[in-house]
């Protein structure tokens, strides 16, 4: 039976490894079954024997492989796309690794959320202070403002119309004449003209 899947993210986790060799060559003539799978910030070199020769290419992510004598070696990424696809032991391995890996992540995830939950009554108190904070600086922003600055607030939050229209005055004069006499009386014409748009409120 094989052994659990390892995820490795460092090289070193590899290196380190008893049966890890980084001169063996792996191929499908001679893979026996997968450790796990790496996803690396460093690149590594693929152990992968071709018809070409070894492969040799640089690269980040891929699969650990066990050869039939029990030696480990790296299947890069596009190796095992390109020179195992029709392995039917590679294809099944790959399967198990990974099933298993992405099972263990969920049960971790899952541990931590039960685990890590007598710590949630201090995070809700936590939201509920910056919730309270955030209030009372909302309603001093409001109170800042005449009514009419407000009404367009409001009126703006719930039609989605931030456009800002204001009445232009025109000063208008004009000559009459009363009980026989001119006189001038001033007016003024009210025309609404748009001056702008104001950025939402969220």
């Amino acid at each position: 039976m094989a052994e659990k899947a390892i995820y490795f993210s460092s090289y070193n986790e590899i290196e380190k490894r008893a049966s890890f060799n980084s001169e063996q060559e792996i191929s499908p003539d001679n893979f026996k079954s997968l450790v796990g799978m790496y996803r690396f910030d460093e690149n590594v070199i693929c152990q992968v024997r071709t018809k070409k020769g070894i492969c040799h290419q640089k690269h980040k992510n891929g699969w650990l492989g066990i050869t039939n004598d029990g030696v480990e070696a790296l299947i890069g990424g596009h190796c095992a796309s390109e020179y195992f696809k029709a392995d039917n032991s590679f294809r099944l391995e790959k399967k198990r690794v990974e099933s298993e890996i992405e099972r263990r992540l969920a049960v971790e995830k899952l541990r931590g959320y039960i685990f890590g939950e007598k710590d949630y009554p201090n995070e809700v108190a936590c939201l509920r202070t910056n919730l309270i904070s955030a209030r009372k600086i909302l309603d001093s922003f409001y109170k800042s403002f005449p009514n009419s600055v407000l009404r367009f607030i409001d009126d703006a939050q719930r039609n989605q119309n931030w456009i800002i229209n204001v009445d232009v005055g025109t000063e208008i004069q004009r000559t009459i004449k009363k009980d026989g006499e001119e006189e001038v009386i001033t007016f003024y014409e009210w025309t609404p003209d748009t001056i702008g748009r104001l950025k939402p409120i969220i």
